[in-house]
């Protein structure tokens, strides 16, 4: 959830809270392929790891993590666009890109569903979704301490959700999926999934 004024202290913050996931996106982001967008780049993190890409477009609501996605674009050796966009009503033709990336993004945003939703849209029928997403906690007691810390949480981490239901959200959009992530203890009160899509049901 973004405020108006986006998230100063976050965007400054936000590298050294999510370095622990670092290895999670340094698996998945490298199979990106083609023209590529990617869902809430934040402060371009994944730019780095991107390998023989054509173009990227960022999607980016948050003016302070657009400011220092911007820096981090300079140094890459694709084009790179960052745009202000919400991702519930993508501004590109369906069928438009060939890898969509989506990472630690979908928790954040109002409606997840709609999101995943123009993401399957805007992904060629052949292309490639790239997803990394903590998830909802299996074990009821873990379930329930997400829910009752996401009020503070999601103040503190720019709307994030502790308990996001991503994969359910993606799957309901159309995608098949294929995890690549361990299986995680029942208990895990912060369990993290990612993997790949393709367009499924829904093509």
């Amino acid at each position: 959830m973004l405020n108006q004024d986006g998230h100063p202290v976050l965007a400054r913050t936000l590298d050294i809270a999510m370095r622990g996931l670092m290895p999670v996106r340094k698996r998945i982001v490298p199979w990106a392929q083609g023209r590529v967008l990617e869902i809430g780049c934040g402060t371009g993190a994944n730019f780095p790891l991107y390998g023989d890409i054509s173009a990227l477009v960022g999607v980016e609501p948050d003016p302070h993590m657009r400011k220092r996605a911007l820096k981090g674009a300079s140094a890459c050796s694709f084009p790179v666009e960052i745009v202000d966009q919400s991702a519930t009503s993508l501004a590109f033709e369906s069928g438009s890109f060939d890898t969509v990336v989506a990472t630690f993004v979908l928790c954040t945003i109002d409606d997840p569903g709609r999101a995943a939703q123009e993401m399957f849209r805007v992904l060629k029928p052949d292309g490639l979704l790239i997803f990394a997403e903590h998830v909802g906690a299996e074990h009821r007691l873990a379930h329930g301490f997400q829910k009752r810390a996401t009020p503070l949480w999601s103040k503190l981490a720019g709307g994030c959700r502790l308990d996001n239901p991503a994969l359910a959200q993606l799957d309901a959009a159309g995608f098949a999926l294929e995890l690549q992530s361990p299986a995680r203890p029942a208990y895990d009160v912060f369990p993290v999934v990612y993997g790949f899509g393709r367009k499924g049901v829904l093509a």
